[in-house]
């Protein structure tokens, strides 16, 4: 079955991991994945989990075929380099290398939103991409914080 919407979360990867940052991504991921089910399919540590996160997002989208794919951080980082693919980000880390070639479809259909500590990768999004924007106020940017948003971008690009 295809789908319309699939959403990527996170990758838990950090080194080192604590009780706290454990359950603190937890958390998150349970308010993200409660949101990104609104939207259609969601993945996350699950699929990622002893596995190659971009091989996994790669194949789940050639299987889905999604009109639209959401994606957060790590995965965000790996969604922004696709071309011709209508895409939400949510805090990508970016390089100029990904602002090369970028044609008018993904210009167009690429719509990235930072948090407070991706001030550089805004702004180096903005260069190229219109459709940004920096929660400066925002430590931790979560699909759930810009879920209206997010609501009102999938309704006016069917």
């Amino acid at each position: 079955m295809k789908a319309e919407v699939i959403t990527f979360l996170e990758r838990f990867d950090i080194e080192h991991a604590t009780p706290d940052s454990q359950m603190a991504y937890m958390f998150n991921e349970w308010d993200d994945f409660e949101v990104a089910d609104k939207f259609g399919k969601s993945y996350g540590q699950n699929e990622f989990f002893e596995n190659d996160q971009r091989k996994v997002i790669n194949d789940l989208i050639k299987s889905n075929r999604p009109k639209w794919v959401i994606a957060l951080y790590n995965s965000a980082t790996i969604i922004l380099k696709r071309r011709f693919q209508r895409k939400i980000l949510i805090n990508p880390t970016v390089t100029y290398n990904d602002l090369n070639n970028v044609s008018e479809f993904d210009r167009h259909y690429t719509y990235g939103f930072f948090d407070k500590d991706h001030e550089k990768d805004y702004e180096l999004f903005q260069k190229v991409y219109p459709n940004s924007a920096w929660y400066g106020d925002t430590k931790s940017l979560r699909l759930c914080d810009i879920e209206a948003v997010v609501k009102g971008i999938l309704e006016d690009n069917p």
